[in-house]
């Protein structure tokens, strides 16, 4: 438990804001790089762009702890008067290490809108006053997992290096504002990439690992940018029936929009052992709408040969890529252009040639996998023992049974 600090808190900038150190507030919090050198001289002064060169670096360099931002509400970059002041980037790092057998090692980075209505050493409510969570920038985001390792010897081990952002409602705007993806920039993109996860219970006990990339929203989300957004999953490994993810996730429970002047890309990572999960995947209950520019390609390497794919919806990954609404049986692609997947755009499904050692690239809509034990499990930040909740099943690779038990 920490004591939360009882304010509004505004760091301002004219050019770069780097946080290396937790921030844990129950007022409003706003990281505004990129400011004019007016705003940033006075309290009252009225937001105004900057020199377009500053941005936000949040960056986990400890090996014994995490970094968690947590605040009532977020804003990266500022909202006035109906205008947006973005900042040039906002980028998120996880950190990296390697944990003695029997230890837990969690060296995650997260910014999180939200305040848990109730928090003690042994429960963590699932509900939360606030939530909204704010990105406004004009070049790129990124997340990078870091690299973590859980060996068990008699007892539990979880250990993570996930880098998230998660909240109630998640609005990410890019260089041309909320809900719109033209003109077309390819440097305002976002990039979310897992690391690399190992999981060892052979020597007993459970072991689970977790160095996934996830920007996660319990109600609604939006996100726009002038290029692509691309998911790219990482490398987990098994051994025994421990669980390792290395998994990248978008991933509401509401209605989710997602606005991309170049492609949106899925490409999964590869894995070893049954239980270990490294899918790419965009993930709601409700309708996925992407509004798709496809005017900007992929570049891969497939083994070692260049694979080069069209603008579009791209899915790269295992045998059971695809897009799936309410069940495991995959869509014909005709039915996109209505409820509850919608693409704008053609879509593209790539089966990389490796064969079992890729995970699934896939976008599901219709059923409820979000669940705070997704939260809860990739972050390790709350308890789950009393909170009713099913963890994550890893031997599914995210994609939902059935069996409302299995999700």
């Amino acid at each position: 438990l920490v004591d939360y600090f009882n304010h509004d808190l505004k760091l301002v900038a004219t050019g770069n804001i780097l946080v290396q150190g937790g921030i844990y507030i129950t007022g409003n919090l706003a990281l505004r790089a990129d400011a004019s050198v007016s705003e940033a001289a006075s309290r009252t002064a009225a937001p105004s762009l900057g020199d377009g060169l500053g941005g936000v670096t949040i960056q986990n360099l400890s090996t014994t702890d995490p970094l968690e931002i947590r605040a009532l509400n977020i804003v990266v970059g500022q909202q006035s008067a109906g205008a947006n002041f973005p900042v040039e980037f906002l980028n998120l790092s996880a950190g990296n290490g390697v944990a003695a057998a029997g230890s837990s090692l969690h060296l995650d980075a997260t910014l999180r809108a939200g305040i848990p209505t109730t928090e003690t050493l042994t429960s963590t409510s699932n509900s939360v006053t606030g939530g909204t969570l704010d990105v406004f920038f004009t070049k790129g985001l990124t997340l990078n997992a870091g690299t973590v390792n859980a060996q068990s010897n008699g007892g539990p081990v979880r250990s993570s290096a996930v880098a998230a952002i998660t909240g109630t409602d998640v609005a990410i705007c890019g260089v041309n504002g909320c809900g719109a993806s033209a003109p077309f920039n390819a440097s305002n993109f976002v990039l979310m990439k897992a690391g690399n996860s190992t999981a060892d219970n052979t020597g007993g006990g459970a072991a689970q690992a977790s160095s996934s990339a996830l920007i996660l929203g319990s109600n609604t989300m939006q996100m726009s940018v002038g290029g692509s957004i691309v998911l790219v999953g990482g490398n987990a490994t098994a051994s025994g029936t421990a669980q390792p993810a290395s998994i990248a996730v978008i991933d509401p429970i509401g209605p989710l929009e997602l606005y991309a002047g170049g492609s949106v890309v899925l490409q999964a990572g590869t894995k070893s052992g049954s239980t270990a999960a490294a899918n790419a995947g965009i993930l709601n209950q409700g309708p996925i709408h992407l509004f798709i520019g496809a005017n900007q390609g992929y570049s891969f390497v497939d083994g070692t040969t260049p694979v080069s794919l069209p603008g579009g919806l791209l899915l790269i990954g295992g045998s059971g890529s695809g897009v799936f609404s309410g069940s495991t049986i995959l869509q014909q692609l005709h039915s996109f252009t209505t409820d509850p997947v919608k693409v704008t755009a053609s879509v593209v499904t790539y089966f990389l040639s490796s064969g079992n050692n890729f995970a699934d690239a896939s976008v599901i809509s219709g059923l409820n996998i979000f669940d705070e034990s997704l939260l809860n499990y990739v972050i390790f930040a709350t308890n789950t023992s009393t909170s009713g909740t099913t963890p994550l099943n890893t031997t599914k690779d995210i994609k939902p049974d059935v069996s409302p038990a299995c999700q």
